[in-house]
């Protein structure tokens, strides 16, 4: 059997004498095709997470998916404020109560952290010692100063 005489070579000389003796046909064809195979692509996804490769048995990604249930998950969002001067009296009420409103208003929220609820970790001898950064906000210089030695 010569290649001349295979399948593969008859399907390819019929399609190219039909395109090139049809055209018409074979451009309504393709269109319709195009636009039959298109309704769906609203539907289509594309999962580029690591995850997406692996099936949802499988050990691995079990194993995964419960260290993120215990230590957290990595969705977060970063609101980034550049204010002239942080350790402002003024601005440390702006900032509270946009943590407020966030904290309050935003569905879905789980956690704001910011320098209105920050940690303030130091030790003492032998004890670590953890208590908030603001406790309430610095209503004079001289507890401006003291939360900027901090």
């Amino acid at each position: 059997m010569t290649i001349k005489d295979s399948f593969a070579n008859n399907f390819f000389n019929k399609l190219s004498h039909t395109v090139v003796e049809r055209p018409l046909i074979v451009a309504i064809t393709c269109l319709t095709l195009i636009a039959i195979l298109s309704m769906r692509l609203p539907q289509v996804s594309l999962d580029t997470s690591t995850e997406g490769y692996l099936h949802e048995n499988d050990t691995a990604l079990i194993a995964y998916n419960e260290f993120r249930q215990q230590f957290g998950r990595d969705e977060i969002i970063v609101v980034a404020i550049n204010p002239p001067d942080i350790f402002d009296i003024d601005f440390l009420n702006k900032l509270k109560q946009l943590h407020q409103t966030i904290e309050n208003e935003l569905p879905y929220l789980e956690e704001v952290t910011s320098l209105i609820n920050a940690r303030y970790t130091y030790g003492d001898k032998d004890t670590l010692i953890v208590e908030d950064l603001l406790e309430t906000v610095p209503t004079s210089k001289a507890d401006m100063l003291a939360l900027k030695e901090k």
